[in-house]
C-alpha cells in the first residue's frame, strides 16, 4: 500500500498527492498526527470557518508534499512519502500566528506562548532535516516545514479575528481573581472595554461584587449576563431573586422567561 498509494519523489503522481495524506505507516503514526490535530483543529476552524479550514489543511498538505519532492528527488532511493503531517503542520503554523500570545503549561509553575513552542518545535523540524536527510527510516521533517510555512501564510492572508487575545485577556482576568474581589473588579472592567460583550467577564465582574458585598453592582452585572448568555438564565433569575433584585426584571420579561421553562 505504501508503495502503490504513497507520494514517489522519483515518479510523482496526481493520484497520489490525495491519497499520501490519508495513509499512514501504523496506529501510533495515525494517532500521533490526530493527537496535534485534536489540539489545534478546532481552534484553527473556529477562527476561519470550515471552507478556510479546509484549505489550510489541504494546501498546507501539499506545500508540505513538494518540498519534500524538491528535497528528496535528487537522492538514490527516496523512501515514498505518506501522512497527514504536512495538512496537521500548515494547521501548528496557523494556530501558532493566531493565537501566539496565549500562554500553555509545559512544566509546573511555567507556561510559555504558543509562538515561542512552535518556533522551538519548528527548529527542531529543521535540525532533524539537516541531520537526518537521506536515512532510509526517517521522517519528512521537510514536510513539516513546508506544512508550517503555508499555514502561516494563509493565517496571514485570510487575516481572521485573533481570538487568542481575547484568550490572553482572559487569562489576565482568572490570574486577577486570586488576588482579592477588588482586583477582580478592576481586571474585569478594563476587560470589558476592549470585549464589552464577553459572558466570561460579565460573570468574574458579578462574583468580584459578590465578594464586595455591592447588591447593586452584582444585580446589575447579572441582568447583563442574561442578556449575553440564555443559557445561564435560569441560574441569574434565582440570584436575583436570593437578592431580593428581582424587579429589575419587567414583568413582561418574567413572563416570558417562565414560559420558557
Amino acid at each position: 500500500l505504501v508503495y502503490q498509494f504513497g507520494f514517489d519523489s522519483r515518479n510523482p503522481q496526481f493520484r497520489a498527492y490525495i491519497t499520501s495524506l490519508f495513509l499512514h505507516q501504523n496506529v501510533i503514526h495515525l494517532l500521533g498526527n490526530m493527537l496535534f490535530l485534536a489540539a489545534v483543529g478546532s481552534a484553527v476552524e473556529m477562527s476561519t470557518g470550515w471552507f478556510r479550514y479546509a484549505l489550510v489543511y489541504f494546501l498546507s498538505g501539499g506545500a508540505g508534499l513538494m518540498l519534500h519532492y524538491f528535497m528528496t528527488r535528487s537522492l538514490e532511493n527516496p523512501v515514498p512519502y505518506i501522512g497527514a503531517s504536512g495538512c496537521v503542520a500548515g494547521c501548528i503554523g496557523y494556530y501558532a500566528l493566531r493565537y501566539q500570545a496565549v500562554r500553555v503549561p509545559v512544566v509546573p509553575r511555567l507556561a510559555l506562548p504558543v509562538l515561542a513552542i512552535t518556533l522551538f518545535w519548528l527548529g527542531l523540524q529543521l535540525v532533524g532535516a539537516v541531520v537526518r536527510i537521506g536515512d532510509s527510516g526517517g521522517t519528512s521533517y521537510w514536510a513539516h516545514i513546508g506544512g508550517v510555512g503555508m499555514g502561516v501564510l494563509l493565517s496571514l492572508v485570510f487575516r481572521t479575528p485573533d481570538f487568542g487575545q481575547r484568550q490572553v485577556a482572559r487569562q489576565a482576568l482568572d490570574q486577577m481573581s486570586i488576588r482579592g474581589p477588588a482586583a477582580m473588579k478592576v481586571a474585569a472592567e478594563r476587560h470589558l472595554q476592549r470585549y464589552p460583550s464577553d459572558p466570561h467577564a460579565v460573570s468574574e465582574l458579578a462574583i468580584a461584587y459578590r465578594g464586595l458585598s455591592d447588591v447593586e453592582g452584582e444585580a446589575e452585572a447579572i441582568c447583563q449576563l442574561m442578556v449575553l448568555d440564555l443559557s445561564r438564565t435560569h441560574e441569574c433569575l434565582t440570584r436575583l431573586i436570593e437578592l431580593k433584585q428581582i424587579e429589575r426584571i419587567s414583568a413582561v420579561e418574567r413572563s416570558q422567561f417562565a414560559d420558557r421553562f
